[in-house]
């Protein structure tokens, strides 16, 4: 990188160093992040993400369409085919506000005169930069996905004690105790999404499960061992045990069903150029010494961050030339949102723990 204007030339040299870094298995390790939940859930989700892209960063809505069939509830006498009325089915779409805002600490990068002696150029050391940025952003995001997962927890509508150890209460998550929790508890959970009418539900998880599913996996290698597999199998699992431990919520697991949930996310400088094509995408001159564009996220398909690249010159000293430094600002807006328009049960998803109920909650 020269020390002049950032452009789309620059912009390019960084984003081919950045994939040629993601490329190298043992690079990748340093900068990939724990991504599971979010990643799931957009993977599963049926709503649409109206796109918004603009340079404005007042505006912090994004529209998420939800099919909307709430109208269609009751039955009838059979009436007439030559003149039916009924409501109309369509999507319901709502403005949502971003609410999961956050930024990565900010780098500053010096030229030339620190990488005369460097084994690393500019280059490498911006895209290092950038993408360790990336990687605390999609972090974050992820996590606190999970946590709103946890707020949306809505009532579970299979009667307290349908099964040995289940214990549910209104306003409070589900229990069941540990005991419960082996291959044959999958059963207990298909019949609690029938109850709750859950169409096409998943299964997000801690601990619960995590060593189990990847023993059975092996065990199923036996004939008298394949029907744990078999079992778990009943429902779609996934597991994000390093994001649940850090939020310290090893034991708990969400039944979700795929409607009732949807992630957004939202750049405003442009995440395509002209041509349609993401990388190298653009560059826009926000003012004199001040750029931004859009860095695609490593670990979240989809996702891109804004950059914002300002320039100053210092001086170098008695007798050297002035430096120019430049800073590196990176901004991530998102959020998950339960879906208005759900047809039966309650909010499509449910929080379940391993254990007891503690005493007096």
């Amino acid at each position: 990188m020269a020390a002049g204007d950032f452009t789309l030339s620059e912009l390019a040299e960084l984003q081919l160093k950045v994939e040629n870094m993601w490329g190298n298995e043992r690079t990748r390790r340093d900068y990939e992040a724990d991504t599971d939940t979010v990643k799931a859930i957009i993977e599963r989700q049926t709503a649409q993400v109206a796109p918004v892209v603009g340079t404005s960063t007042k505006d912090p809505d994004v529209k998420v369409k939800f099919i909307k069939a709430s109208g269609i509830s009751t039955t009838s006498a059979v009436s007439s085919a030559c003149s039916p009325s009924g409501e109309e089915l369509e999507s319901g779409e709502k403005a949502y506000t971003l609410n999961i805002t956050r930024e990565a600490e900010i780098f500053k990068v010096l030229h030339f005169q620190a990488f005369r002696n460097n084994v690393f150029d500019p280059d490498e050391v911006i895209a290092r930069g950038l993408m360790r940025q990336a990687k605390l952003l999609d972090d974050y995001n992820n996590q606190t996905v999970v946590t709103t997962l946890g707020t949306f927890g809505g009532e579970n509508i299979m009667p307290t004690g349908y099964f040995t150890g289940l214990d549910v209460a209104t306003g409070e998550p589900t229990y069941i105790a540990a005991a419960q929790w082996d291959e044959n508890l999958f059963m207990e959970l298909q019949l609690m999404a029938k109850f709750n009418k859950f169409g096409n539900p998943f299964f997000i998880h801690g601990r619960n499960y995590n060593s189990l599913s990847r023993r059975w996996s092996f065990d199923a290698l036996n004939d008298d061992a394949k029907d744990k597999i078999a079992k778990l199998r009943v429902f779609d699992h996934i597991y994000d045990p390093i994001t649940f431990n850090e939020l310290d919520i090893n034991d708990t697991t969400y039944m979700i069903d795929a409607g009732a949930v949807a992630f957004a996310s939202k750049a405003y400088f442009p995440t395509t150029n002209e041509k349609g094509v993401a990388r190298p995408a653009a560059v826009i001159e926000l003012m004199s010494d001040k750029w931004g564009f859009a860095f695609p996220s490593p670990s979240i398909p989809g996702v891109a961050y804004d950059v914002t690249v300002s320039r100053t010159c210092v001086s170098g000293g008695s007798g050297k030339p002035e430096e120019f430094v430049y800073t590196f600002q990176m901004r991530s807006k998102a959020g998950l949102f339960n879906n208005p328009e759900i047809v039966t049960g309650d909010t499509g998803v449910i929080e379940i723990i391993k254990g007891d109920r503690p005493a007096g909650s």
